[in-house]
Order: structure tokens, then C-alpha cells, then sequence
């Protein structure tokens, strides 16, 4: 499955939104620099995502173990990354005020 890469992002250009009306300098780093990574392996995706999803037959039996990792940093479409992200910034902006920024990104 590819992703359209000419077409307008619209779930890109929300979460934009949404990151602007809570204001940059009220979201901490590490959820910051997490919602970045994952906006920007979105637009320029490290394998394709059908190389990156989790799969038992790939992971257990092929060995195949950068699929544990990759897979986090990989949406099927705008859509799934607006909705992933929103929810990261919300329980981000909770969790690490409340464990700290060391904590938090450990």
C-alpha cells in the first residue's frame, strides 16, 4: 500500500493547526520532538509501509527486527497520523509535566 504523495494532506495541515492554537511553547520537548519525527517519517518515510508494518510471520520467523521499530513512526494516511498525533499531544502534554522530561522520554 503506497501513499499518494502528490495529493494535499489535510490530516498534516490540522494537526498543524492544532499544534498552533495550543502554542509551541506550551507543548514540552520531548512530545515536541516526538510529534516531529513522526510528521516528518510521514512525509519521507524511511521503507515502504508495507516493509515497515509488524508482522509475526516477519518479526519471529524472518527475523526481520527493525519491524518493531519502524513500525511506531509509520501512518497509513494523513488521517491515522491527525489522529495518532492529537492524541500524543494531549496525553503528552499531561504525562510529562506531571513525570518530567527525563522520565518522559526515557
Amino acid at each position: 500500500m503506497q501513499r499518494r504523495h502528490n495529493r494535499l494532506n489535510t490530516g498534516v495541515l490540522f494537526l498543524l493547526s492544532q499544534l498552533y492554537q495550543v502554542g509551541f511553547n506550551n507543548i514540552p520537548p520531548v512530545t515536541l520532538a516526538t510529534l516531529a519525527v513522526n510528521v516528518f517519517f510521514f512525509l519521507q518515510p524511511l521503507k515502504p509501509l508495507d516493509k515497515a508494518c509488524i508482522s509475526i510471520n516477519y518479526c519471529l520467523y524472518k527475523k526481520d527486527w527493525h519491524r518493531l521499530y519502524l513500525s511506531a513512526f509509520h501512518h497509513a494516511d494523513d488521517w491515522h497520523l491527525y489522529f495518532n498525533m492529537v492524541s500524543l499531544l494531549w496525553k503528552g502534554i499531561k504525562l510529562e509535566k506531571r513525570l518530567g522530561t527525563m522520565w518522559f522520554g526515557y
